[in-house]
């Protein structure tokens, strides 16, 4: 065999080089898997140690390269993988992007989570469960785990055509078809209709329903500082950022977020919207019939 070199990812952006990363770790997590159902690898617990953080660092990687690509920025820092599903979950609501994550993991304050200080503890020492036996403080993982080869190695094929999936999605032609490009008018329209006051979008979605991807920030700033030249401040103020934050346009803040007040939106503590209490609308995709 020839030399594998980095060389492989240079070219790469930083999302695809998570992505390729991702299908790296998933890939050796099902070989793995496979191999301990054909007795070819060590059937013994410590060995499903090694498969589950393969498959929990694949799903980190790949949730960390969406997210980066979705909001065109870095990739997140953090390693709860609750919080990156929630971040994820936020800047890709559509139904195109959900995928079952493995490890019961759900976004951070879902509806009908049960004991959820219990839950949040569980998720911040995800990480290390399957890489050491005790957390930094030196106590055991004392929680019961059991491993059946055969139902994870399926789990494992589901996530992996997932993330094909959901890789297509975010890199669909971020131009709009020959003959549909959208102006502030279609914008004002798709608000008039989806959006009304008590309500708020996202830039994302916004995008999604433009340009049929959720990252081409640049021109939906364009159409909303249009359509509010033309008298369209109401609607326009009802869009706002993935995590909630006001749009930066000409008018300021401050009259958004005054607006958004008497519409019943609610407010973090940080005074962004929550959009865990005051979803964003998922607008009807153009592109999608």
């Amino acid at each position: 065999m020839e030399m594998l070199h980095s060389s492989e990812i240079q070219g790469l952006s930083i999302a695809e080089r998570y992505f390729s990363l991702a299908h790296g770790f998933l890939e050796g997590s099902r070989v793995l898997c496979d191999a301990l159902l054909q007795d070819a690898y060590s059937p013994r617990y410590d060995s499903t140690r090694v498969i589950l953080h393969l498959c929990r660092h694949a799903v980190e990687l790949f949730l960390k390269g969406a997210i980066s690509l979705a909001t065109n920025s870095q990739p997140p820092k953090t390693h709860h993988l609750a919080k990156l599903v929630s971040m994820y979950e936020k800047v890709l609501p559509a139904p195109r992007f959900r995928f079952v994550v493995p490890f019961g993991i759900e976004a951070v304050g879902s509806p009908g989570q049960h004991f959820p200080e219990i839950v949040d503890r569980h998720h911040k020492t995800l990480d290390q469960r399957y890489r050491y036996p005790t957390d930094q403080n030196g106590k055991q993982f004392s929680d019961p785990e059991g491993f059946i080869p055969l139902m994870f190695l399926s789990d494992l094929e589901d996530l992996s055509n997932a993330f094909k999936q959901v890789e297509l999605h975010l890199k669909e032609t971020s131009e709009c078809p020959q003959g549909e490009m959208v102006n502030w008018k279609d914008l004002v329209g798709v608000l008039q209709r989806q959006v009304p006051s008590g309500s708020v979008t996202t830039y994302s979605e916004v995008s999604m329903w433009a340009y049929g991807v959720p990252n081409r920030n640049q021109p939906v700033r364009s159409l909303l500082v249009g359509a509010r030249n033309h008298g369209y401040k109401m609607l326009t103020n009802r869009v706002v950022g993935a995590d909630g934050k006001f749009a930066e346009l000409p008018d300021g803040t401050d009259q958004q977020r005054n607006q958004l007040l008497n519409e019943g939106i609610s407010f973090d503590e940080k005074g962004r919207v929550d959009l865990a209490v005051s979803p964003p609308v998922i607008l009807t995709n153009r592109f999608v019939t």
